[in-house]
């Protein structure tokens, strides 16, 4: 076998270990996503709010829920509290409840909600403890959690020109549940 023969039978080589690399990788397998997926039940958790008043996620069923791990130094982040702050004076009265948590010094994460017009609550957790539970790898990431406590909805339907139309999607959730404890 000469060295153009060696090289060729090489390349054929290499090429079907790559197709078969290739092929196995998209056989169906979902992506992994760690954390919380929607339809799984929300981790529990219950923290002190930077205003001081403490906050359980059990407490709030009933509503809808917008969990959202941020930080103040993250760009991505920086771009959605226009759109957190109008999900949040459109919905709020309806049922919605924002919750940011960032991994940020209390002073920090104040200074700057409230610089930034960040009215609804906030929570430090600077030891990582929610993080942790909902398995958080980079900001932003949100959740949004039903009246059942069950995650609806994570990351992208939950950022930018897709958050309005996905809250006007699940907030019928909590008017329902409304409605039926008024009948």
């Amino acid at each position: 076998m000469n060295w153009i023969q060696k090289n060729a039978w090489v390349a054929g080589v290499v090429a079907v270990l790559a197709l078969g690399v290739y092929l196995n990788t998209q056989a169906g397998e979902e992506e992994y996503v760690p954390g919380p997926k929607p339809g799984e039940k929300a981790p529990l958790f219950s923290a002190e709010t930077l205003a001081g008043d403490k906050i359980q996620l059990e407490k709030l069923q009933g509503k809808l829920v917008l969990v959202d791990f941020w930080a103040t130094w993250c760009p991505p982040c920086k771009a959605e509290i226009p759109h957190l702050r109008e999900a949040y004076k459109k919905f709020h009265d309806k049922g919605l409840e924002i919750i940011s948590i960032s991994n940020e010094k209390s002073k920090v994460i104040s200074k700057f909600a409230e610089k930034n017009e960040m009215v609804w609550n906030h929570i430090s957790d600077e030891n990582g403890r929610i993080m942790r539970l909902y398995q958080i790898e980079g900001f932003p990431t949100p959740f949004l959690i039903g009246p059942d406590g069950k995650v609806l909805a994570r990351d992208i339907p939950l950022r930018s020109k897709y958050l309005e139309p996905t809250l006007e999607k699940y907030i019928k959730l909590v008017e329902k549940d409304d409605a039926s404890e008024k009948a």
